[in-house]
């Protein structure tokens, strides 16, 4: 039984569901990163946004954001929020999209300690529709950010070993 609670603590600490962010070029988006640790001071937080794992997005060191080690194609795009750090929350905001910043993004923790990985998907612009009276410039759909999507496929995996742990 003490087996089986491992085995089930071990799943649910290894499986982390996969985060999807869709924004349009020229839109912005927010990608989550979050911290459950103990309290920290402003001093020990240490965070490293990575595009495609070698792209330098953007550092906090020490609690302050550092554009140091950015690549140019993030310069003046990327935010983060200082107010909310020693809550645990690392989020990035990335504005004026570009279609080249699809891919996966990885926000790493302390040195490593925790990652998180969010997969950004960068879309067109929407059409722009005519009406009955010729009139241009409505958008047929403005999606600006659809927000962060977890994978079913990943819930399904975490879900059916599971199950079975417990029908056991």
């Amino acid at each position: 039984m003490i087996a089986r609670i491992f085995l089930v603590f071990l799943f649910i600490h290894e499986a982390s569901l996969e985060v999807t962010v869709e924004g349009v070029v020229g839109g912005s988006v927010v990608l989550p990163c979050f911290e459950s640790a103990d309290q920290r001071t402003i001093q020990d937080i240490n965070v490293n946004w990575r595009h495609n794992e070698s792209r330098f997005v953007y550092d906090i060191i020490k609690g302050k954001a550092s554009d140091e080690d950015q690549e140019l194609e993030y310069k003046n795009r990327t935010e983060s929020f200082p107010e909310v750090y020693l809550k645990g929350n690392f989020s990035l905001r990335l504005k004026n999209l570009q279609e080249t910043d699809t891919g996966k993004y990885s926000c790493f923790i302390n040195k490593e300690s925790q990652e998180e990985e969010v997969n950004l998907i960068v879309k067109g612009r929407p059409e722009i529709s005519e009406d009955k009276n010729n009139h241009k410039g409505d958008k047929l759909e403005d999606k600006e950010n659809q927000g962060a999507q977890t994978r079913p496929e990943m819930i399904v995996m975490f879900l059916l070993p599971l199950s079975i742990l417990v029908f056991m």
